[in-house]
């Protein structure tokens, strides 16, 4: 077995044990806090509590998205790998099909999401946009793919949404298990399992330096059987 297969399995087992203690702690918190009753200073410790388990709900989840190796790609809609929480302003059809691997497709996108909070990590609120207007010539930042527009048959279909640039950067996606600045763990997981779930899922990853617009881009099958005729 390579070492980095052993990394893998390793890495997932963590998250799934991590996910185990997350979930009890976030079941007897919210009893907690049910009972907390008008006790002020209870109830905001208990709030604390409620942010400390969701970080360590995220480190399970890119711990386990690490440990999870390519599986087969399939035509699927776009819309079957996006989370209905969020808040997607589609520039293309909804029905719009790719070619994925749609687990690791909805790890990328929940990884995205996670990246594009930024600072504003205690606030469960994100917005996505998904379009199929490559306008130009782009290329992945972590392997260096040459994207084109297409004119017609099959295109590519971006995932954005608006990220810290001064976290999310070239730097960090090219070498995303790179030293992280004090605080920033967390962080660097996210965007380790940002780049290996978006190539597992058969996309790419974009950057635009000067509005810290991130992006993943999937091939579409075809424009016209993506809905774009």
């Amino acid at each position: 077995m390579s070492e980095d297969r052993r990394l893998g399995l390793l890495s997932g087992i963590i998250g799934h044990e991590l996910n185990n203690i997350a979930g009890a702690l976030q079941g007897f918190g919210e009893i907690a806090l049910h009972r907390a009753g008008d006790n002020e200073p209870v109830k905001e410790y208990l709030g604390e509590m409620r942010i400390a388990v969701g970080r360590i709900s995220a480190l399970a989840h890119d711990l386990e998205s690490l440990g999870e190796s390519e599986s087969v790609r399939t035509r699927v809609q776009l819309a079957a790998c996006m989370h209905s929480a969020w808040n997607i302003d589609w520039r293309c059809s909804p029905q719009i099909t790719v070619d994925v691997d749609q687990l690791h497709a909805k790890r990328a996108v929940e990884a995205l999401a996670q990246a594009g909070r930024g600072k504003r990590a205690r606030d469960p609120s994100v917005e996505l946009r998904v379009t199929d207007d490559l306008r130009a010539a782009a290329r992945c930042v972590t392997c260096g793919l040459a994207l084109a527009p297409a004119a017609r048959g099959a295109g590519w279909v971006l995932v954005q949404v608006q990220s810290d640039a001064r976290i999310v950067n070239r730097e960090s996606l090219r070498d995303p298990f790179g030293q992280a600045p004090a605080g920033r763990m967390l962080m660097r997981l996210t965007l380790a399992a940002l780049v290996h779930c978006a190539h597992c899922a058969g996309g790419h990853i974009l950057l635009d330096d000067s509005g810290g617009l991130l992006s993943l881009a999937f091939a579409a099958a075809s424009r016209e059987q993506a809905g774009l005729e």
